[in-house]
């Protein structure tokens, strides 16, 4: 009975029309308050002229809040434009877009007159996209209360358009999402460091012995064959960038020749005292320009490894202590590997932690606890980051999947986990993939029982969007192809499909 009045009440003759005025009312709260407009000058971002935005700056989260934004409006226009005005499917689509499309332009065009905002072409994208969701919300919703007969010719005709708007909005969604966990934002300026920054206040106290640096992940074979004292280029082969190996006491040459050498800073050391390089509060190595070459080469892959053999001479240092770091000060880095107190602390620059790489830090603890050196290896193919002890695989790891990256930036969680914490990636894929067998269900229910059509298409209902999806995440991050993702998907596409085809309908 709740849900007949409930829909009812939605779906009646003005409801459309009430609602589409109150979403569009929260758009405007939303994006122009506090409505302080200054039109002597573009005050939110001068350079942008009224008819081409510029790109501007923007985030994950930024993105997920103009989609949430825009779904209200989304799906009232469609309710008003379906019932009301009884437009078909695909027109219905278009003038929500084009409505969506023309709202989230003029709020930008007048956001460039607020100081407190920066208009963008992205935030118009994400507004349409919130658009579009709010149109296939109105159809999950119709079929749910029966305003769109699922058995009528209609509703099948309705179907395949549903199934692939749904599957263009989550697949987009995860695109941006996992382009998050890229590298490209790098920044080419900065310096390679041992020891400090180079502004001289993040000492660490310790030895190192070696440094070498590829452009890809290394398996874990190859790991064990670097720890093995294996030649290392021949395992790596031309991935490896940066190779130093730090005897004497002048300064060190990168035997790859590709980047600039390492000098002292600070009071340069003139006796060694042990194998490899003693580096203090008063003495540390930075190279003699920024390292372009190195930094551009693990761009192009959104990959790399990095090798060293270190061992503190303090067992409780703080800032974290900056043991290699390619950064410019203590707030930009593109990576940082440290001390903080006995445990190894590792930061990573990507577009979702910005350009400090707080937000993805992996730490593992008391690596640190005794003055004994270590063989450390770290390597991220994209997507996880792993660390290798002495040629051992930590238990302690960083995976950066979309739904990962969706719950931090939700929730504004600093993003360090242990390795088998997995519930976050899950969940995203049943978000997608359980309303995606719904709507596959609905779409085979009309096929003959046991025929060899039905077989087929199910078939293809579960296998096609698992390897689209698997392939499009894998061509933005450069990893390889995970089977444990494509299983998790197909499984996630078969429960609903099962429970609607086989196991409800025996119940009723």
């Amino acid at each position: 009975m709740v849900f007949v009045i409930f829909r009812d009440v939605l779906f009646g003759r003005w409801a459309g029309m009430v609602i589409t005025l109150c979403s569009f009312l929260l758009v405007l709260v939303a994006t122009l308050n506090p409505y302080n407009f200054n039109f002597t000058e573009t005050v939110g971002n001068a350079e942008h002229c009224f008819i081409i935005l510029g790109p501007g700056k923007y985030d994950t989260r930024d993105i997920i809040q103009n989609i949430l934004l825009f779904l209200p409006l989304g799906f009232s226009l469609t309710v008003y434009l379906t019932q009301t005005m009884r437009l078909g499917t695909i027109t219905s689509l278009s003038v929500t877009i084009f409505i969506c499309f023309g709202v989230s332009y003029i709020v930008e065009v007048l956001q460039m007159f607020l100081p407190s905002r920066f208009p963008s072409l992205s935030d118009v994208l994400s507004n349409c996209t919130g658009g579009i969701l709010g149109f296939l919300c109105f159809f999950l919703w119709s079929i749910k209360f029966k305003i769109i007969d699922h058995n009528s010719d209609s509703m099948k005709k309705k179907l395949p358009v549903i199934i692939l708007g749904f599957s263009m909005f989550t697949f987009l969604i995860s695109i941006s999402l996992q382009w998050e966990s890229s590298l490209n934002n790098w920044n080419r300026n900065f310096p390679l460091l041992l020891g400090n920054e180079r502004t001289g206040n993040r000492p660490w106290q310790g030895y190192v012995s070696e440094l070498f640096i590829a452009d890809k992940a290394i398996s874990e074979t190859e790991v064990e064959q670097v720890f093995f004292k294996n030649n290392t280029f021949d395992i790596i082969g031309e991935s490896l960038i940066a190779s130093y190996q730090f005897s004497g006491t002048e300064s060190y040459h990168d035997e790859m020749e590709n980047s600039p050498d390492l000098v002292w800073r600070g009071e340069p050391q003139d006796i060694q005292q042990r194998d490899g390089v003693l580096l203090g509060h008063n003495n540390w190595l930075e190279t003699e320009a920024p390292a372009e070459y190195l930094t551009r080469r693990i761009v192009a892959t959104s990959q790399f490894t990095i090798g060293t053999v270190v061992a503190t001479g303090d067992t409780i240092q703080a800032g974290p202590a900056r043991i290699i770091s390619l950064s410019e000060d203590i707030s930009h880095r593109n990576f940082t590997l440290g001390q903080s107190g006995s445990d190894l602390i590792f930061r990573l620059r990507t577009p979702f932690s910005e350009e400090n790489g707080a937000k993805l830090s992996l730490i593992v603890p008391d690596i640190f606890s005794t003055i004994n050196p270590h063989n450390l290896i770290i390597t991220y193919d994209g997507l996880t980051l792993l660390l290798y002890v002495d040629g051992k695989l930590s238990s302690y790891s960083l995976e950066l999947n979309p739904g990962t990256i969706l719950f931090s930036s939700l929730f504004r969680q600093i993003t360090y986990c242990v390795t088998g914490f997995k519930a976050i990636h899950y969940v995203y894929y049943a978000l997608i993939f359980v309303p995606l067998g719904i709507l596959m269900a609905l779409a085979v229910k009309k096929i003959r029982k046991q025929s060899l059509i039905q077989i087929i298409t199910i078939s293809i209902s579960v296998l096609l969007p698992s390897i689209i999806f698997e392939g499009v995440l894998v061509s933005v991050s450069g990893r390889a192809v995970r089977v444990e993702n494509l299983l998790t998907s197909m499984i996630f596409t078969i429960i609903p499909m099962v429970f609607l085809r086989y196991i409800i309908p025996r119940i009723l």
